[in-house]
């Protein structure tokens, strides 16, 4: 779930339409591709890594006996046999078909990721593409009918995600001098919102540091009453 895609739909949906784009399943998100800056390959790296632990966990924790994945204690102490606790295999204890299964999930995960952000970097930048986020990965894919979208004038190209493949995204292509105004507005209540925060900031927050030892408590005026006796003699006060 891409949820920076998710919190941004409100903005981006007047988008659609003058483009011709309707009618999109299960949506959950929308980016702007051309505010959206390229992944470098340590990072995708960094990515694979986390990728292939939640993976490895998964594979470990897959009952065949009832074909589903079973996350409890035992499966977790079957896990821990064969992971770090990074998550990473050891080597020393998987041999013959299982060793064979965890190089290939390790291979697959790589793959997915890599695929995910070749696409993506290869749009960022573009203000002509717009990214959308949809729960239409996998086999949901063909189940909710989106074979149609190819034939669409606005359809680039679909992925599904590396980390959870029950969701995908969508590259459309957008026309810009169609969406100028709406972009502009979206920079200008962006730009109003980055003020406000600066603003914010930039007030000199009074601060002041009281030592425990003296028991003191101030009340909401600024009266600092500091002696254990005072405390009792204005409690009603305070009250």
């Amino acid at each position: 779930m891409d949820l920076f895609a998710y919190a941004q739909m409100g903005n981006l949906e007047p988008i659609m339409e003058p483009n011709g784009i309707k009618d999109i399943k299960r949506l959950r998100g929308l980016r702007l591709m051309q505010f959206e800056k390229p992944l470098s390959v340590e990072e995708i790296d960094k990515i694979v890594y986390t990728q292939t632990k939640y993976s490895l966990e998964a594979l470990f924790a897959w009952d065949p006996k009832y074909k589903c994945w079973c996350y409890d204690d035992r499966s977790s102490l079957y896990a821990s046999w064969f992971l770090y606790k990074n998550g990473q295999p050891r080597w020393d204890r998987i041999h013959g078909k299982l060793r064979k299964a965890v190089k290939f999930e390790i291979k697959k995960t790589k793959r997915k990721v890599y695929k995910q952000y070749e696409i993506y970097n290869k749009y960022c930048g573009r203000e002509d593409v717009l990214y959308i986020h949809t729960r239409t990965g996998g086999n949901n894919w063909n189940y909710f009918g989106c074979n149609e979208y190819l034939s669409k004038p606005w359809y680039l190209e679909h992925v599904d995600d590396s980390f959870d493949s029950t969701y995908c995204d969508i590259y459309a292509k957008i026309d810009p001098e169609l969406t100028k105004s709406i972009i502009e507005e979206i920079q200008a209540e962006n730009d109003a919102w980055d003020k406000g925060i600066q603003k914010v900031t930039a007030v000199e927050q009074p601060s002041f540091t009281i030592p425990y030892e003296k028991r003191i408590l101030v009340k909401p005026d600024g009266t600092v009453l500091e002696s254990k006796t005072e405390l009792e003699n204005k409690k009603e006060e305070i009250e």
